[in-house]
């Protein structure tokens, strides 16, 4: 097992193209480690999951745990209203994937928004110096590693 740069904990939520390349080059890169993959399909979560250090599957997205650093959503643009609304709020970092959805679709999530690329982000009041590390670790991955 490596050990990650920053030591933050990342969710994914979605298991389909983007995350099955994300999740594992996050990993790679040292930005953090990936606990757990949301998917409605349990298979789908289990094939990115196994394909991760020691990431958990799950298909219910009331089973997200509340406390991760950063989580990631990666799914099909109608989905993400839904799915959400089923995730408690928190005070993480938030992301999408998604090139058609504004960045305004993350705000039930979390308090403030800002928005780089094609990554939305959704930030804390406050970004601790790890989680901002692994915003510029996710761009290294995206610019180098997919």
């Amino acid at each position: 097992m490596s050990t990650s740069a920053v030591g933050d904990s990342i969710v994914f939520i979605g298991a389909g193209n983007v995350a099955s390349h994300l999740a594992p080059a996050l990993e790679r890169s040292g930005a953090g480690h990936v606990v757990q993959v949301y998917s409605r399909n349990i298979a789908s979560a289990r094939g990115l999951a196994s394909a991760l250090e020691n990431a958990v599957a799950i298909d219910d997205p009331s089973q997200v745990i509340p406390d991760a650093d950063v989580y990631i959503v990666s799914l099909v643009d109608h989905a993400v209203s839904e799915v959400l609304s089923r995730i408690p709020r928190n005070k993480a970092l938030w992301l999408h994937t998604s090139g058609s959805l504004p960045m305004d679709v993350l705000e039930c999530m979390s308090g403030s928004i800002g928005a780089v690329s094609f990554i939305h982000l959704l930030l804390p009041t406050l970004m601790s110096v790890q989680t901002f590390a692994v915003f510029f670790a996710i761009f290294q991955v995206l610019e180098w590693d997919l």
